[in-house]
């Protein structure tokens, strides 16, 4: 790690790596990559939606991702907003069907196509705080060595909802509306699954489920923080229970014989920034705005922002409001989207009256700003 860079990416997400691909693809710039895992870890995130292709062919990588053994996902089953099963295909679709993917090779791929740029990338490195400088940033960072301080001509905020180096820049989190994800992925012995993805809605949350392209199945149940953690007690017996009570779900999984399974849990946000940038920095992906999972936009939101963001360093010296001006005005094409979703289930239970309450305040926020 040397003293300066141009660019130093805090996070190596697919809004951080997308960043640092671009920057290097535009402008040749020094850009160093720090995130505070393992390269090698599991992430939420599974689905996609059809336009991914279109950052990745930014990014240069649609032919390598085509090659990478991820599954096209043909559509959905649902039961959501009536007791029968409703189906969206993505046959019709111009940019083709949707994805499930590996999500590792997914991650791997991204990393190795930022190495191969020229960014330096160094895990198991924490952002502790940002000092005062005459010029660009000066960061302290702590690794396994101990701490060091590094500067940046410019800062990526990518370490997710936590914003982290926004937050001490004086950046304000809003937000609009907080839930919990429990996951449960487990491998796929025997039997056969529907390579669509489902969706249910329940009294006390909504249900995912899909089976990804490495023989395994990823069960997700989105609810309140007080009901996951009920789900969470004596080994997620609440979980399964609920799972097999589901009518769409539980007879696929049925027909399964699966082993292995793992959970894992994490919030589920929708929350922006006040201000995703200022002088010298820039916050991407989940750092600038999180979203629901129900809209599935998560991944391709971060490399869309991660282009953005390496193409505005690239052509401006300085910040001048154009960047804040496109994450808001997506935010509130994501906020209108998720209120007409949780319109459409009109269950009156305590999950699905706050969802459509503050939906509808999410949508009138967004539309202020």
């Amino acid at each position: 790690m040397r003293a300066q860079y141009d660019v130093v990416v805090l996070g190596a997400g697919p809004a951080g790596l997308a960043t640092a691909i671009t920057m290097r693809r535009e402008t040749r710039a020094s850009v160093l990559v720090v995130d505070a895992g393992t390269a090698a870890r599991e992430r939420f995130g599974e689905s996609v939606t059809p336009d991914l292709l279109v950052p990745l062919k930014q990014l240069g990588l649609r032919e390598r991702f085509r090659a990478g053994g991820h599954a096209p996902c043909p559509g959905s089953a649902s039961i959501w907003g009536g007791d029968r099963v409703g189906y969206n295909d993505y046959i019709l679709n111009p940019t083709g069907p949707a994805w499930r993917l590996q999500r590792r090779a997914f991650d791997e791929m991204l990393t190795r196509a930022a190495r191969e740029s020229g960014a330096e990338l160094c895990w198991a490195t924490r952002y502790l705080q940002s000092l005062p400088g005459e010029k660009g940033h000066r960061l302290l960072l702590s690794d396994r060595e101990g701490k060091s301080e590094v500067r940046g001509s410019w800062v990526v905020d990518a370490t997710g909802p936590a914003a982290r180096f926004a937050l001490h820049a004086g950046a304000r989190r809003i937000v609009d509306d907080r839930m919990y994800g429990l996951a449960r992925y487990s491998t796929i012995c025997a039997g056969s699954m529907t390579m669509q993805i489902l969706l249910e809605a329940d009294e006390d949350g909504w249900w995912y489920a899909a089976r990804l392209p490495d023989d395994r199945v990823v069960v997700l149940f989105a609810s309140e923080v007080e009901t996951a953690r009920r789900l969470k007690a004596r080994g997620h017996e609440g979980f399964e229970r609920l799972l097999g009570a589901t009518k769409l779900i539980a007879p696929i999984l049925g027909k399964l014989e699966l082993k292995g399974k793992e959970y894992s849990a994490t919030p589920v946000y929708s929350s922006r920034l006040d201000r995703p940038e200022d002088a010298g920095w820039l916050a991407v992906g989940d750092a600038a705005a999180s979203y629901d999972p129900i809209v599935a936009r998560g991944i391709t939101k971060a490399l869309e922002d991660g282009v953005a963001t390496g193409r505005h360093i690239a052509e401006r010296s300085d910040s001048t409001g154009s960047y804040s001006e496109r994450i808001a005005a997506r935010f509130r094409i994501y906020a209108e989207t998720r209120a007409h979703l949780y319109e459409i289930e009109r269950r009156d239970g305590p999950f699905w009256q706050k969802r459509r309450e503050r939906s509808r305040a999410m949508v009138v926020r967004a539309n202020e700003t």
